[in-house]
C-alpha cells in the first residue's frame, strides 16, 4: 500500500461516495516544468519577442502612435516566453489526483473548481509514459473512459481511440501507482462478473 499524505486527501472528500475510500493521492511535479513542445515555443517566442522590440524602437522614431500599436503583440510575445510557465506551474500546484476503490479522480482547484471522475471498468485504457534517466519513476499514467475501435470491412481492428483521455501528469512513483490502478481494474471487473 502506497503512503498517502492527509492534505492530498482533502480535496476529494466532498466527492465520494459512502462506499467510496481513497487508496492513493498526489499531485503532479512541481516547479517549471519544461515539455518537448518548449524545443519549438522558446525559439519561436524569442524571435517574436526580438521582432516587436525592433518593431516599437523603430515605430517610436516615426509616430508614438505606432509604438503603442506594437505593446500587445510584446505583452504575448512575454506569455509566450515566461508567462506559460507561470500559469503550468500554478495549475499543477493545484492540481491533486485521487485513485479510490472504485474511480480516477482529478482536481484542479481553480475559479471553476474543475473536478473529474473516470470509473474504471474492464473497458478503460490506461497507458504509462516514464521519463528516461529519472531516479523517482516520474510518468504519465493516461486513461480513456471509453475505448472505441474503427473497423475496415474485414472487421479487422484497423485504428482505437478514446472519446476522451484523462492524465495524472508528471507523478512520482508513476509505475506503482500504475500497477494500482490495474490491480483495481482486475478487482473490479471481477466484481461485476460474479454479479
Amino acid at each position: 500500500m502506497l503512503y498517502i499524505e492527509p492534505h492530498l486527501k482533502e480535496p476529494f472528500l466532498d466527492h465520494l461516495a459512502r462506499d467510496e475510500r481513497i487508496v492513493w493521492a498526489g499531485q503532479p511535479e512541481q516547479g517549471i516544468v519544461f515539455q518537448p513542445k518548449d524545443w519549438f515555443l522558446i525559439p519561436f517566442s524569442l524571435i517574436w519577442c526580438s521582432f516587436t522590440f525592433v518593431w516599437i524602437i523603430l515605430a517610436a522614431k516615426s509616430s508614438i502612435f505606432f509604438a503603442f500599436f506594437g505593446i500587445p503583440f510584446v505583452v504575448i510575445g512575454l506569455i509566450l516566453l515566461f508567462g506559460r510557465f507561470l500559469i503550468d506551474r500554478r495549475t499543477r500546484s493545484r492540481t491533486y489526483y485521487a485513485i479510490t476503490n472504485q474511480r480516477v479522480l482529478i482536481k484542479i482547484q481553480n475559479s471553476n473548481g474543475t473536478f473529474t471522475a473516470v470509473n474504471i471498468s474492464e473497458d478503460t485504457a490506461i497507458r504509462l509514459h516514464l521519463r528516461k534517466n529519472n531516479p523517482h519513476d516520474v510518468g504519465t499514467i493516461y486513461f480513456s473512459d471509453f475505448l472505441h475501435f474503427l473497423k475496415n470491412q474485414d472487421n479487422e481492428q484497423m485504428k482505437s481511440f478514446s472519446k476522451s483521455s484523462y492524465r495524472f501528469f508528471r507523478i512520482n512513483d508513476a509505475s506503482k501507482v500504475h500497477r494500482l490502478i490495474l490491480e483495481l481494474q482486475k478487482d473490479l471487473s471481477t466484481q461485476q462478473e460474479e454479479m
